[in-house]
């Protein structure tokens, strides 16, 4: 007999699986046992003790509801309590597969269920293995399907996955979870891939693709001169959008890729097409020949298909180009001829190898003006004994001056004496300070902005002779002294010097010069001079010493003659 007996408030199913459910209680006093019992009638268990809480029901029927409630009994009553209903879980999935993974999706498999086993189907991924925090998941009613896919996953990130058959009540009985590593983007297209080459590097960029990638991602550029990538292998690594691949060989064509390993160690690429390396550098170019209309310019060849020359009077070589191309890449010098190049003008110069694709490597050379126009017509006008003039017709346009040069060499080599004038329009010059009784070649030049010359046809003449002859008036034999020759003068290289009377010279000290020196005559009166001390010849050209006479040498200075000694036989020296 239990007159304090209470039926339990409480009472609940707890799905464990697809074949079980615990039925589990509280509340109510006084029972000596309890029984739970199936709504629709018959026990689910047998007698359980007064202080039972908890009952297993096993081998159900999948995807099924039941309905259940306790009963507390005593000795003569009775209490229950609610009805629970509680759906076991669809039956695991069978054949079940990771079919794909890719950038930020994946992909399962599994044999489909009849429409009786299961509600449909949900698949789940998170980055913790508890399937903690943020849940990725993609869920589906079609209990014919057979594939789920889960989107907007991470970029190479490690997932855990789970995937269940829903009962009624659309609660998954998920089977063990499968963990995989979505794998990296392929590196997108840049505009362009390849934005730079040169002698021996190219440059490529890409995009972290559609992912996109993780600025965490380690890319390397890849360049082979197979295009299977086979051999040599040069590479760059960054974890940039673009790099650079160097030492590479000038003028030959690279096949370039771009690689990436995430954690799964899936390499992905993009092929980013070839490139040819540019020709090296020519060596040294610069112009060589200029002239009024054209120019040439030389260099020191390298391995390429050939040349470029071009002249511009713009720095950024915008504007009228002058150019000119050979194919021969042993050449080391070319021409611009066409069109014509303006005179007196300065032009900016380059060089430029071309590769086998027609890229030129350019080099840019010293800027370098093009010659005035010559002046025609050129002829001597007056000669004296140290200085001729020379006249011409200017040309049109007029140079910015005009040189005229004096040699006594046809080619101009050794001294030159030069005169200049910065009078465009002027037509003649003056050189001086040349030697008497002496032949020079002499060219007149217009000057362009550089001061370089562009000559016209040379002429020759010959200067006058200044003679001064020894008289001896002032009757002490000093050289130095202007009244012992006639006409007065002390003599310089200008003159032709004669001493054909009978004497003794002498200079003490001081050296002497002259354009020519006679000592004698021909079966003569003997003559001598002697020099003393710190006396030389300084500057002379020609020495003839007759017979009976001579020159005495009693000096520590040095005797300096730039024509011919001539002694004749009785002379000394």
């Amino acid at each position: 007999y239990s007159p304090n007996l209470s039926a339990p408030t409480a009472f609940t199913g707890t799905v464990v699986s697809s074949g079980s459910i615990l039925w589990s209680w509280s509340g109510g006093t006084g029972a000596l046992s309890h029984r739970v019992l199936a709504s629709t009638g018959g026990a689910l268990s047998g007698s359980l003790g007064a202080a039972a809480a908890a009952f297993g029901s096993s081998g159900l029927t999948p995807n099924t509801p039941y309905g259940a409630f306790v009963r507390a009994e005593g000795c003569a009553h009775r209490g229950d309590s609610p009805v629970a209903v509680s759906t076991t879980l669809a039956r695991p999935l069978a054949g079940l597969a990771l079919a794909a993974v890719d950038v930020s999706s994946a992909t399962f498999t599994w044999l489909e269920q009849g429409p009786a086993e299961a509600a449909g189907y949900r698949l789940e991924a998170s980055t913790a293995a508890d399937f903690s925090g943020t849940l990725r998941s993609s869920q589906t009613p079609v209990v014919a399907l057979s594939t789920l896919t889960v989107f907007s996953l991470d970029v190479d990130a490690t997932y855990y996955f789970r995937v269940g058959a829903l009962n009624i009540a659309a609660l998954p009985n998920f089977g063990a979870s499968v963990s995989s590593v979505t794998r990296l983007s392929d590196p997108g297209a840049a505009a362009p891939d390849l934005p730079a080459a040169s002698s021996l590097t190219v440059t490529a960029q890409w995009t972290a693709g559609t992912g996109p990638n993780p600025p965490s991602t380690l890319y390397t550029l890849r360049a082979s001169t197979a295009a299977d990538f086979t051999g040599t292998v040069l590479a760059s690594a960054t974890y940039g959008l673009s790099a650079a691949v160097s030492a590479l060989t000038p003028d030959t064509t690279y096949y370039l890729e771009v690689r990436a390993v995430g954690y799964a160690g899936i390499p992905v690429l993009r092929a980013l097409g070839s490139t040819p390396t540019w020709t090296a550098d020519v060596g040294a170019p610069a112009a060589s020949v200029v002239y009024a209309s054209s120019m040439t310019a030389a260099w020191t060849p390298v391995a390429a298909q050939g040349y470029e020359f071009q002249a511009c009077t713009l720095a950024d070589f915008t504007g009228t180009l002058h150019s000119t191309v050979t194919p021969v890449g042993s050449l080391g010098s070319l021409a611009v001829l066409s069109p014509a190049l303006s005179g007196n003008t300065t032009y900016y110069l380059r060089v430029g190898g071309i590769n086998h694709s027609g890229v030129r490597n350019f080099v840019v050379a010293p800027a370098t003006p093009t010659l005035a126009k010559a002046p025609t017509g050129s002829a001597v006008l007056d000669v004296f004994f140290t200085s001729a003039t020379v006249q011409w017709t200017p040309p049109a346009p007029q140079p910015t001056g005009y040189r005229l040069e004096a040699s006594t060499a046809a080619d101009f080599s050794g001294t030159v004496a030069s005169s200049a004038t910065a009078a465009g329009s002027a037509d003649r010059l003056t050189v001086v300070n040349l030697l008497s009784g002496t032949t020079y070649y002499l060219r007149a030049g217009g000057l362009n902005h550089a001061s370089v010359a562009a000559f016209d046809a040379a002429v020759t003449t010959r200067t006058n002779t200044s003679p001064l002859v020894w008289t001896g008036a002032a009757g002490d034999h000093d050289w130095n002294n202007a009244q012992n020759w006639s006409p007065s003068g002390i003599p310089t290289r200008a003159n032709s010097v004669t001493i054909n009377v009978a004497t003794a010279v002498v200079s003490n000290g001081l050296s002497v010069s002259f354009s020519s020196l006679t000592l004698g005559s021909p079966g003569g009166a003997a003559v001598s001079l002697t020099l003393l001390a710190g006396a030389g010849v300084q500057d002379g050209t020609h020495l003839l010493i007759h017979p009976n006479s001579g020159l005495t040498l009693e000096t520590n200075q040095a005797v300096t003659l730039t024509g011919d000694l001539t002694m004749e036989s009785g002379s000394t020296m």
